[in-house]
């Protein structure tokens, strides 16, 4: 019974010298103050073990695409540089004055796989600067924001500047908004990621703008602004542009008529030939296609005493023979 008076009796002193250290406002909770090192330790470990754990099990899709790589980088550029920096650019002020210090990616990503770097791009991180991009981010943004973090650690200063530069010509209202956005807001630019003549980069990254309706591009805008379209990315966009600038984007880009289409893929000669073939005589029908479809195969048009006429059955699939009692005179 001593004993267990005495740990009553401890545990009650610890929870008044708590409180009383609370109360006390002794403790600096000043970002610039840093963190005693067991403290760093201890936060360090907590969320290393509690990232892994609620990580598992994720599943992790296709990451490869270099569309998803280029949408990602994007993302990276408009919430992710400022503070953490990236190859040739320093971190700003900005994460200079957090506790703890946001990391250089290309050294911090290399220590986490897929799925937990996705956990961390979607939920954020307590007690730190780090913000969950899950409430406003699709899930395909959120993925290729997770693209783009995996292939960034092999970049060079000089590749990523190449990734991201954007040697194009502007002349008119809506042309400076989609290049460099409205005053104050370059972030917002819609080039950026489609393109001055709307073509989406032409890597299937992005959509294409160029030549698509005006009143379209309006009300898409106002409904990323107002969020009844969900996008991580263009939100924010939208949200920087007055009325009459979401009017100006719109009507350039429905009266761009020389964007550039990315080339055709190829297609081999025998996929040519069978295509020329359906195009021709439609599609083969078997026996057991004619029993599903109650197709009856086409009648020879022989008959003496009928008019034929050739007509296309696209039922069948192919050209059969439709037989009509000749005019009588």
């Amino acid at each position: 019974m001593k004993i267990v008076a005495a740990l009553a009796a401890f545990v009650i002193v610890m929870i008044v010298l708590g409180a009383l250290f609370m109360y006390s406002g002794i403790y600096n909770i000043a970002a610039t103050s840093g963190h005693l090192p067991m403290t760093r330790w201890l936060l360090t470990v907590g969320m290393e073990r509690s990232v892994e754990q609620h990580a598992d099990g994720i599943q992790v899709p296709p990451l490869s695409a270099g569309s998803q790589v280029l949408r990602g980088l994007r993302h990276f550029e408009a919430f992710c540089l400022p503070c953490h920096g990236a190859p040739g650019i320093p971190r700003t002020q900005i994460g200079e004055g957090e506790t703890p210090v946001p990391p250089e990616l290309s050294d911090a990503v290399p220590k986490w796989n897929a799925a937990e770097l996705y956990w961390i791009v979607k939920h954020g991180i307590k007690y730190t600067g780090m913000p969950g991009f899950g409430p406003s981010h699709r899930e395909d943004e959120l993925w290729a924001i997770v693209a783009f973090l995996l292939r960034l650690p092999g970049l060079t200063a000089a590749e990523y500047e190449a990734m991201t530069k954007d040697v194009e010509v502007l002349t008119g209202e809506g042309e400076l908004i989609a290049l460099a956005g409205p005053p104050g807001e370059g972030l917002t630019a819609c080039a950026r990621c489609h393109g001055l003549k709307g073509a989406g980069k032409g890597v299937g990254a992005f959509p294409r703008l160029a030549g698509q309706g005006e009143t379209y591009l309006y009300e898409s805008l106002k409904s990323y602004a107002s969020g009844a379209r969900p996008s991580g990315i263009m939100r924010p966009v939208a949200e920087a542009l007055t009325d009459d600038q979401m009017r100006a984007v719109a009507a350039y880009y429905a009266g761009v008529d020389d964007a550039p289409y990315p080339p055709l893929p190829g297609a081999d000669p025998v996929s040519l030939q069978r295509g020329g073939a359906i195009s021709a005589v439609g599609l083969p029908v078997t026996a057991t296609d004619r029993r599903a479809l109650d197709v009856r195969p086409p009648i020879r048009c022989w008959r003496a005493n009928m008019r034929t006429t050739r007509r296309f059955s696209f039922r069948s699939g192919r050209r059969v023979c439709a037989a009509a009692d000749r005019d009588r005179r």
